[in-house]
């Protein structure tokens, strides 16, 4: 078996703001498996925070292995990722909306959102400025019809104290989730903020690998894990939402702003899970101004499965060498 992997850099739309800075691009390598002569395809665009550069590759190369041998068996890698989860998959998986800006235009994006057919909704706050943060989450509140839910990522950036302040805050404005809120990767604070019962937390950073989304279960530390296949890989995606369904924990699955490949493998992945997983953070496509590949356009709320074999999406030739920043390299596959 034969790998290689081509470095690229996907610029943004606009930047995304967060509590870790913002971002203006996302760099990676595609990962081609060649099997049998059948290739496979992944993708390891890493991010501050979120595991190694080798979590993502390792990963990447999963994906890519998995796509091959679903191409070979002629059949779509969420069937084959279903069946090993020992459930049906779905046609069409519910997606969740990130909006960005600042005041008016963050509450335009949410309104638009809204009405093209979205329920869910996630905003970035920086817990530096908790003023700011709160007044952020307030006017999308205010901006939006009742029954939409608001997801709040603070991308680890409160202080324990503060966090708590703002959890107590957000009590009265219809939050589905707070998403790690303090830094440090602190389970700790997280129980403790937890207990308050003010909002359900959700663990993102804390839970990026198997082991460690082990540690926030232990600790009941997280009422929601959100889970990125682009960095704990596909198979440990399933195990670890397996064992957070045995717990009554809430699960999403979501992209770290990953091109095509990522997000068509971590669709795959949500629409092999069982029960009814909390909507996917996989409506971002249109946040990079360049891509991989195409993959179908969010509908009303909601993303397609493809129904092709393996992750059914290829990259596109002429995107690949547009987005090419070097040489391609030999991997270990």
């Amino acid at each position: 078996m034969r790998a290689r992997a081509t470095p690229f850099r996907m610029p943004l739309a606009a930047r995304v703001a967060g509590g870790r800075g913002s971002l203006p691009a996302r760099e990676g390598e595609l990962v081609c498996v060649d099997h049998a002569g059948t290739c496979g395809f992944g993708e390891a665009t890493p991010v501050a925070g979120f595991g190694t550069h080798a979590d993502f590759l390792r990963a990447a190369l999963e994906c890519a292995r998995r796509d091959a041998a679903a191409r070979a068996a002629g059949e779509p890698l969420a069937e084959a990722l279903a069946r090993e989860a020992g459930t049906r998959a779905r046609a069409t998986v519910a997606v969740a909306r990130l909006v960005i800006g600042d005041g008016e235009a963050l509450c335009d994006d949410a309104r638009r959102s809204v009405a093209v057919g979205y329920s869910t909704l996630k905003l970035k706050v920086d817990g530096r400025f908790p003023d700011v943060a709160l007044a952020r989450v307030a006017g999308v509140h205010k901006a939006v019809r009742a029954g939409v839910a608001l997801r709040v990522d603070a991308n680890a950036s409160f202080g324990p104290a503060a966090a708590a302040a703002f959890c107590r805050a957000l009590a009265e404005l219809g939050v589905e989730y707070l998403e790690e809120p303090v830094f440090g990767s602190d389970l700790a604070a997280l129980a403790r903020l937890r207990a308050i019962g003010a909002v359900p937390i959700a663990a993102d950073e804390s839970a990026c690998t198997r082991a460690a989304a082990q540690r926030v279960i232990d600790a009941d530390a997280a009422d929601v894990l959100v889970l990125k296949p682009s960095v704990l890989g596909l198979g440990d995606t399933l195990a670890v939402a397996r064992l957070a369904r045995e717990r009554g924990i809430g699960v999403a699955i979501t992209s770290a702003l990953d091109g095509a490949i990522a997000r068509a493998a971590a669709l795959a992945a949500a629409a092999a899970l069982p029960g009814t997983p909390l909507a996917a953070g996989l409506a971002t496509g249109d946040r990079l101004a360049d891509d991989l590949a195409e993959l179908p356009e969010p509908s009303r709320g909601g993303l397609d499965v493809p129904r092709g074999a393996g992750l059914g999406v290829s990259p596109d030739p002429a995107a690949i060498e547009r987005l090419r920043t070097g040489p391609d390299r030999e991997l270990a596959g």
